[in-house]
């Protein structure tokens, strides 16, 4: 299997709701770029949002979180770390929806070596089941708390066939895992191998997944560590 998405998930992104119908969201990684801005638009609905991430007692990122307009009523922060899923429970009591947005590329090991250094064994090890393993454990913690309602932040690179179409689909072309690791793109099948990972457990609890893929994500920082090392910090000094 080397599909990720499904046409039908990417159709219904809305939370199984109406634009009216309000909804209590958890966004896991919400001091993140998508987090922070998945957040705001949903506290601008006037939904109760709950946000995670390892550390919710950082005050440069609590303090501009809490400065968003609708927080001081409607925005909760708590700490949660994908390798403890228990520590999510806190974060999903109440919610009905959840948003991951806190596994970003893995582009190194441990020891510093880029992921395109390593060998197929190290880049498994390091990269890629990491951040399956997260993946489908924030997922059976939603499910565990009666959450049916899943909304995945991947990438594009789950939509690069071998041999690449003329023209791509990403709703159809999807990538090759096997393919991915033996041409050691460790970043890419990462996303692949979380998405498949995902989708599967989704089918198997019969959860509703949507899995949202981004090329690139530009926007306005709202944290000031969105301006660290991101592609907006050289568009800012162009």
């Amino acid at each position: 299997m080397t599909g990720a998405t499904s046409s039908q998930n990417l159709r219904q992104a809305s939370f199984g709701g109406t634009e009216h119908t309000a909804r209590h969201i958890c966004v896991a990684g919400v001091s993140g770029l998508a987090g922070a801005h998945i957040a705001r638009a949903a506290l601008a609905l006037g939904w109760p949002v709950t946000g995670t991430w390892r550390d919710a007692t950082d005050t440069s990122k609590t303090v501009p979180l809490m400065a968003l307009p609708g927080a001081r009523d409607r925005l909760r922060l708590t700490s949660a770390d994908t390798a403890q899923p228990e520590s999510f429970a806190d974060a999903l009591k109440g919610s009905d929806a959840l948003v991951i947005a806190c596994l970003p590329s893995i582009r190194s090991a441990p020891d510093g070596t880029p992921a395109n250094d390593l060998d197929p064994r190290a880049g498994m090890a390091h990269c890629i089941n990491p951040a399956k393993t997260a993946c489908r454990n924030l997922i059976t913690a939603a499910d565990r708390n009666g959450i049916g309602d899943i909304v995945l932040l991947s990438s594009t690179a789950s939509t690069d066939p071998n041999p690449p179409p003329a023209i791509k689909n990403e709703l159809r072309h999807h990538s090759d895992l096997e393919h991915q690791i033996e041409q050691k793109k460790f970043i890419a099948a990462q996303k692949t191998a979380m998405e498949i990972a995902a989708t599967r457990l989704a089918q198997d609890r019969d959860l509703r997944l949507v899995t949202l893929l981004s090329g690139m994500i530009l926007g306005p920082g709202i944290l000031p560590c969105h301006h660290q090392g991101h592609v907006l910090s050289r568009l800012r000094d162009m």
